[in-house]
């Protein structure tokens, strides 16, 4: 069928490299996204043990954060949070 895959990231097309180069390359590949992985997790909690906020606060209601990490509540905002769970209730 001729099919092939191109990695745009990678710069690969599958229909211009041969099985053994494919192999090198796609082990690379997962091997990177590995890395990339461990790394992200390793920031996640580096900035958990430093006790930093991980939080969309732009998408976050009520809150936002300061200058120096630490959420602060937006008192126009709260308002609409406590009107709200006074009208769930």
């Amino acid at each position: 069928m001729d099919i092939g895959v191109y990695a745009e990231m990678e710069n690969i097309d599958t229909r211009k490299v041969n099985d053994s180069a494919l192999s090198i390359f796609l082990a690379m590949a997962q091997e990177e996204s590995c890395s990339k992985s461990e790394n992200i997790k390793f920031g996640i909690r580096a900035r958990m043990r430093s006790g930093k906020t991980i939080l969309n606060h732009t998408q976050f209601l009520g809150y936002t954060k300061g200058s120096d990490g630490v959420l602060v509540v937006v008192p126009e905002e709260a308002e609409i949070v406590r009107k709200i769970f006074d009208l769930y209730l």
